[in-house]
């Protein structure tokens, strides 16, 4: 298991994406922190990976990432792949603008919005699981799944 914390100060990812998780469970809490992605780039990727730079078999070494968000501007996609998964936690005054998992091909995707959280879409999503009021979804014409049905209020 690894884990990253980071309460307040800056994070910047001049080239690739801001995370990247592979071959590991994985545990990332973030308060308060200034965020910069690189251009064109994502803001976590949570796969597996070819296995040719020794990070476990190919398509045995996916990943489990756990993140916690608390009074944060989170911005970027997340991309998962089917031998891994995500579950977002957003608590405070947190807010994310972005999409999960567009590419619906994630083992478990699961958000959760507490508090005053808000999630603005920039591209469908799909989900395994969903917990928070849909209200705080901004959808911007786009629609979250949560086992292929579309989230309603």
């Amino acid at each position: 298991m690894s884990s990253f914390s980071m309460t307040r100060g800056a994070l910047t990812a001049a080239r690739g994406d801001l995370f990247y998780v592979t071959n590991t469970k994985a545990s990332i809490y973030l308060e308060g922190v200034a965020l910069s992605l690189g251009e064109g780039s994502s803001f976590m990727r949570v796969v597996g990976n070819d296995g040719t730079r020794g990070m476990g078999d190919s398509d045995k070494n996916g990943a489990d990432c756990a993140v916690i968000a608390k009074n944060q501007t989170l911005h970027g996609d997340i991309l998962v792949d089917a031998l891994s998964s995500i579950s977002l936690t957003l608590r405070g005054k947190s807010d994310y603008t972005g999409t999960i998992n567009t590419a619906n091909t994630a083992r478990a995707a699961k958000v959760t919005l507490e508090d005053d959280a808000v999630w603005t879409l920039t591209g469908n999503a799909y989900l395994t699981a969903f917990t928070g009021r849909v209200g705080s979804i901004v959808t911007n014409g786009f629609t979250v799944y949560v086992n292929g049905n579309p989230l309603t209020e």
